[in-house]
This record gives structure tokens, C-alpha cells and sequence, in this order.
């Protein structure tokens, strides 16, 4: 009897993030598939908790998966991701975050939907809400519009256009839930940097960005599709306004790379560029709503100061995230040779 081909590998780079490991890898048992057709693809980024252990512990339990567990010491997340695609056979890769839980139905629609549509080469679906605790009511207006109607918090990387199947702006892929075909994804010549540790974060990039904008570039399409849905797991820390400082702060970072590459001719000006909302136009929207719970849960008023004080905490946090990686990109040579580098196949940082 012939054994069925490999047709996706599923690549889950992670570190220090044993905890959160074990809810993705329990809800890839629950896939109704036959387990021949995929592989997974632990890349472990240098743990040091119990990020192996659980990962062999996994192994060990579910020998009908097919599991290998890589580990790749050079930090950031473009390079586990990398260092997976580099090892995956299957036709098909579906790159996740290490904190998602996925729907039972996730891996055979990608299949399915991918061999109906020769034509798509990136693939993504809903990526909802799994609250830790209970979300607080200034979380409602982050949730923006999208172009195709639904909805999105991109703070949160979170993703619902309903019901729907339809043909979107490859920047709407997002990484958490990022599926392409492997022979777009060697001629995209992979991911720009993304998640590197804090003591180098001006190494930080554009993530799954600059692959969308190539993507674009080079007329691939993009398809969302309501079948291939995920949850993405939100912990209490995330609900908190500490957190979404360091989330625009990091913004302004990816932002400015991606500004240097445009100015720089690596992306070409496009108008499928301008459908993302980007986050300096979300926060002028939101002066306009009433987050009390934010700076004063007690509060039963909120004036125009607070409303302006709320405004420029995020402005701030986000152009001391853009100023900090213009200064490092102008100043220091090494960084402006890695922010224009062609592409970063072979994921190496720079020596500093």
C-alpha cells in the first residue's frame, strides 16, 4: 500500500513558551485529517525553560504525528521560521504562533481549499479571540472595519471577516496564520526579521509584511477563507495598557523599516499598500472614544485632557519606536546594511 505524500507542513517556532506550547500541540491532535498528509515542525529558539522537554513528552505520546523538533540557537523569530521551511517536505506551509489553538477542521480545508484553488498561493482564515480573563471594555474600540467588511484588532492580531470567501490584500495574511505554497515562498525569498531579543531590537524588521508586499508586487494572490480558523490565546498581560505601549513602541520600530525599504526601492509604491489600517490612523480614531478603564477604571467622566492624554502616550511610545530605529539605521552602518539587505534566507544576524 502506497503511502500518501507529505502535502503540509505546519511550523510552529517558539520559545520560552513551554506553557502556551502544549495548548497549540493538543488542539493539532484534535485535527480531523489523516495524520500522513501533514507534518509538524517544532523549532525551538533557544529555550531555556521546559520548551524541549514538552516537545519530546509530545513525541513520545503521539508517535502516529509526524514530529521533528529542530533547534536553531539564532534568535528571532524569522529564523525559526526559516529554519522550518528549510526542513519541511510538504507542498504546503502554514506557519503558526506558538499561543494558538486551532479548529478541528484547520489543516484538511487548507488542503482541501489549496488543491481547489491553483491559483491562490497565500491562504488565511479567522483568527479570533481566546481570553485568558475577561477583556475589558476599552478592548471594543480597537476592533476597526476592514476593506472586505468584518472586523479586525490588529494590537492582538485578531481577524474576522465572517462567513466569507474572498480574495484580500496579501498584508492581510498574518503571521499567526500564515499558509502559502512552498514554490511562493522560496520565489518570495521568505520572511524579514521579526520578535528579536529586546538587547537587539533595532535588528527588528517588518515580520510577514515584507513578503505580503512582495507578494503583491508580483501579482500572487491572496485568499481568506472562513474555513481555516484559528483561536489566538490572550493572556490577562495583554489586556493591559503597559502592554499596548510596547506594542506600538514596537510598531513604530517594523514601520520604520518598512519606510527605509520604500525610500531605499526594495518595495515598490503600490495601492494595494494603503488598504492596511495602519496604527497612527487607529489612534486618531480613538480620541475619539471613552477609555476610562484605561488610566481610571473608577472614572465616571473622561474630559478632553484625558482623551488628549491617552493620545499622545501612544503617539509618543510609537515615534520613540520610530525615531529609535531611524537613529540606529543612521548611525550604525552594520544596521543599515542588514535593513536593506535584498532578503534573509540565510537568516544569519550581523556580527555588531
Amino acid at each position: 500500500m502506497k503511502v500518501p505524500e507529505i502535502q503540509l507542513s505546519i511550523i510552529i517556532p517558539t520559545c520560552n513558551r513551554g506553557k502556551n506550547l502544549i495548548q497549540v500541540l493538543d488542539s493539532i491532535t484534535r485535527l480531523l485529517i489523516d495524520k500522513q498528509l501533514f507534518e509538524l515542525i517544532l523549532v525551538d529558539n533557544g529555550s531555556t525553560d521546559n520548551t524541549k522537554q514538552n516537545c519530546f513528552d509530545f513525541i513520545e505520546l503521539h508517535s502516529d504525528i509526524n514530529v521533528k523538533y529542530l533547534y536553531e540557537p539564532v534568535p528571532g523569530l524569522m529564523s525559526g521560521r526559516h529554519f522550518g521551511a528549510e526542513n519541511a517536505k510538504g507542498l504546503i506551509l502554514a506557519f503558526l504562533d506558538d499561543d494558538c489553538d486551532l479548529s478541528p477542521s484547520w489543516a484538511d480545508s487548507i488542503i482541501r481549499i489549496l488543491n481547489q484553488r491553483p491559483d491562490v498561493d497565500l491562504l488565511t482564515g479567522p483568527n479570533l479571540p481566546k481570553y485568558e480573563s475577561y477583556p475589558p471594555s476599552w478592548l471594543d474600540y480597537f476592533w476597526q472595519k476592514t476593506p472586505y467588511g468584518g472586523q479586525q484588532c490588529g494590537e492582538l492580531s485578531l481577524l474576522d471577516l465572517g462567513q466569507q470567501i474572498v480574495e484580500i490584500d496579501a498584508i492581510w495574511v498574518w503571521g499567526l496564520n500564515f499558509v502559502i505554497r512552498k514554490t511562493a515562498y522560496e520565489k518570495l525569498r521568505g520572511f524579514h526579521p521579526d520578535i528579536v531579543p529586546q538587547r537587539i531590537q533595532f535588528l527588528q524588521g517588518d515580520g510577514e509584511t515584507g513578503i505580503s508586499i512582495k507578494a503583491n508586487e508580483m501579482g500572487m494572490k491572496s485568499l481568506y477563507h472562513y474555513d481555516v480558523l484559528l483561536y489566538h490565546i490572550v493572556p490577562e498581560f495583554r489586556l493591559t495598557s503597559t502592554y499596548f505601549q510596547k506594542r506600538y513602541f514596537y510598531q513604530g520600530i517594523a514601520d520604520s523599516y518598512t519606510s527605509l525599504r520604500y525610500q531605499h526601492g526594495l518595495y515598490k509604491k503600490q495601492d494595494s499598500d494603503s488598504t492596511k489600517v495602519s496604527i497612527t490612523k487607529k489612534l486618531k480614531r480613538l480620541v475619539k472614544k471613552q477609555y476610562q478603564e484605561l488610566f481610571k477604571p473608577n472614572a465616571k467622566e473622561i474630559h478632553d485632557d484625558e482623551i488628549s492624554q491617552l493620545r499622545n502616550l501612544f503617539y509618543q511610545k510609537y515615534s520613540e519606536g520610530y525615531a529609535y530605529h531611524q537613529h540606529h539605521f543612521n548611525t550604525n552602518p552594520k544596521v543599515r546594511d542588514w535593513v536593506l539587505k535584498p532578503d534573509y534566507m540565510d537568516y544569519e544576524l550581523p556580527k555588531l
